[in-house]
């Protein structure tokens, strides 16, 4: 299952209440269908979508709304499936419309409308879109997390802080918004703010890789090279494939005069990043300074 097709996915799980339509059958005798060929058509086009089955669905779902034209679930789905499936944005858009127009407070269907926005690149649309989807259900997080990230990709800063921020009074636990938030204040220059949104989220989250380096980032621009070091050692604990980490590390001890885990960490980089020229040419040095000339 895709990452965008996991986003859409829950709200679907509710609808597996719905009754069957098809006719399954158990001791080899087959069960009555229901009475609403609609309900059972779209039933299939839910198992079928979470089967990965896109052309099924389509086909179901494309029966249900035709049976029953003001099916506002049916289209939803219908939607959802042109958009992961088939990648058909304007059929994906049309059936998403009039999901919302049968049934305005179906709040998932304009998360999922901004979704086809963003991707159109219609970048105003898709904002509106995640907003009215915010409005009606405020602890709807894929669709906070979605205005935020719409925001930053399109150089908006403080709204983007203002969609994070709007996001931790509904979970503020949620670790992507302290991550970004640190990220943000940090950009601006604002560090007080900057590390007490990071530093809550690795007392969190202490295994966050991306906190702790950032976190390093800061105090070895502070010139605290000490707490630059630790952080950027449980930063390489949390993901020890993080080349920036290890070389700020081998950086910081070299500059101790720490040469032997500068090298140690140098050559770490160039394991996982042999073309990495600033790692060998540091490396170099070191080398000379504990009189490897050889190496």
């Amino acid at each position: 299952m895709t990452r965008l097709t996991a986003t859409l996915f829950p709200l679907f799980v509710l609808l597996l209440s719905l009754p069957f339509v098809s006719a399954p059958v158990l001791g080899g005798t087959a069960l009555a269908a229901p009475a609403d060929p609609a309900a059972g058509q779209f039933q299939m086009g839910v198992r079928l979508f979470r089967q990965g089955d896109y052309d099924g669905a389509l086909t179901a779902l494309t029966k249900a709304v035709k049976l029953r034209p003001q099916f506002a679930e049916a289209h939803h789905l219908l939607g959802v499936v042109y958009f992961t499936g088939k990648k058909a944005t304007e059929e994906a858009a049309e059936h998403l419309k009039v999901a919302i127009k049968i049934n305005p407070g179906l709040a998932r269907a304009y998360y999922d409308l901004g979704l086809v926005y963003q991707a159109q690149g219609q970048g105003a649309d898709a904002e509106q879109a995640f907003k009215q989807a915010i409005e009606g259900a405020p602890k709807e997080e894929e669709a906070h997390l979605a205005l935020a990230r719409l925001y930053e990709r399109t150089n908006s800063p403080d709204k983007a802080i203002r969609a994070y921020q709007a996001l931790l009074t509904v979970m503020p636990d949620n670790a992507e918004a302290l991550y970004h938030l640190g990220y943000l204040f940090e950009s601006r220059g604002d560090s007080k703010l900057a590390r007490e949104h990071l530093a809550r989220l690795t007392r969190l989250l202490p295994s966050h890789a991306d906190g702790w380096y950032l976190l390093g980032r800061m105090a070895e621009r502070e010139s605290n090279l000490p707490e630059a070091a630790t952080a950027y050692q449980r930063a390489i604990a949390a993901r020890p494939s993080l080349v920036d980490a290890h070389y700020n590390l081998g950086f910081i001890y070299k500059s101790q005069g720490y040469n032997r885990d500068a090298a140690r960490e140098f050559m770490e980089v160039l394991r996982l990043k042999p073309e990495y020229a600033e790692a060998h040419m540091h490396l170099g040095i070191v080398y000379t300074e504990m009189n490897k000339l050889d190496e």
